[in-house]
């Protein structure tokens, strides 16, 4: 499986002493030149360059086509109240994952969360946060989770080591999805 992935999600991530689980769900993840050029903290970018090492990270550029796409999307979403405020690196990714058949966007990013449901050139896209992959990861039995309470410390060491964090909403529903 691959991903296209974003600053907001890379630079919790890194912090995150579970963050070799990511190369068990993904096959490899996508970095576009934008995005590393927003990573300053020497830890991730660090990390970046162990990944593009062993092959798990591949950096591109983006297309004309997702420039142009990106454009007319961050545009397009100052006029949304659904989906909210779509910063250009982020429209890049949902472009790039869109135009390459890349249907994997690892984000926190709540607008682009959102982008899918009210979006209809982006239905195909799935959005995955850290809880998704953490649950994904839990599901596929790379992480020993033996109740919900095991899964929901997990949640709360990822949002402690990260500063992380998520509703009790969110929280909840990755339980109920997790079927211990």
């Amino acid at each position: 499986m691959k991903g296209v992935i974003d600053t907001c999600f890379l630079v919790d991530w890194v912090d995150y002493r579970r963050r070799d689980i990511l190369k068990l769900i993904f096959d490899e993840v996508i970095l576009l030149s934008e995005i590393e050029k927003e990573i300053s903290d020497q830890k991730a970018r660090k990390i970046i360059r162990n990944w593009m090492d062993e092959r798990f990270m591949k950096f591109i550029r983006p297309s004309q086509r997702d420039i142009n796409e990106a454009i007319e999307l961050t545009t397009n979403s100052y006029l949304s109240t659904l989906i909210g405020e779509i910063h250009y690196a982020d429209a890049l990714i949902i472009a790039h994952a869109k135009n390459t058949g890349i249907k994997n966007i690892i984000s926190e990013n709540h607008a682009v969360l959102h982008l899918p449901e009210h979006h209809p050139l982006y239905m195909d896209v799935v959005v995955l946060t850290a809880g998704d992959i953490i649950l994904h990861a839990a599901k596929m039995g790379y992480i020993n989770v033996r109740s919900e309470d095991d899964f929901a410390n997990i949640l709360g060491e990822y949002q402690k080591e990260t500063k992380r964090k998520y509703s009790t909403h969110f929280v909840q529903k990755l339980i109920k999805e997790l079927k211990v």
